[in-house]
């Protein structure tokens, strides 16, 4: 994902762990969105995420928010390394065809007459999707949360 701040945790010159920050995408009332927070697979490093985060609030500036996919985690890592539950997002969804998923964003209504064999102005996005063999799947939403540093505070 474009990031504008990639920090890393390197093991035998090897990256194990990234915490990725941008400009928020959705909520402009922050300064920093963590963008992604990943290890390599099959690798735990236990105490990453706290470790890029203290050097990322030691170099950079300004309150935090990240958002949780709560299909696959609870959040706890979050929760574990003070930052505020803000509230959790209604489900969103996703489109499936031929056992694949694909982001709903790539099939907004107004990119659909490019996209598919058969579009119908007067079909909503759905319905267009429907009529040329697409289903959908809802996900679960989101966690939301925010980190504001000390210094914010005072």
């Amino acid at each position: 994902i474009n990031s504008s701040v990639n920090i890393g945790l390197f093991y035998k010159n090897k990256l194990v762990s990234c915490l990725s920050f941008a400009e928020p995408r959705y909520n402009k009332n922050y300064d920093w969105e963590i963008t992604r927070f990943a290890n390599s697979l099959n690798i735990s490093v236990i105490g990453g995420f706290s470790k890029l985060l203290k050097y990322f609030t030691k170099n950079y500036k300004g309150s935090i928010i990240t958002y949780s996919d709560r299909r696959l985690f609870n959040g706890s890592v979050y929760r574990n390394n003070g930052f505020t539950e803000l509230e959790s997002s209604v489900p969103s969804y996703f489109y499936l065809k031929n056992r694949e998923r694909f982001s709903r964003v790539r099939f907004q209504k107004h990119k659909l007459k490019d996209l598919l064999e058969n579009f119908d102005e007067n079909l909503t996005e759905k319905e267009n999707m429907e009529a040329n063999g697409w289903n959908w799947i809802y996900d679960c939403g989101n966690w939301v949360f925010e980190y504001k540093s000390i210094a914010e505070d005072i």
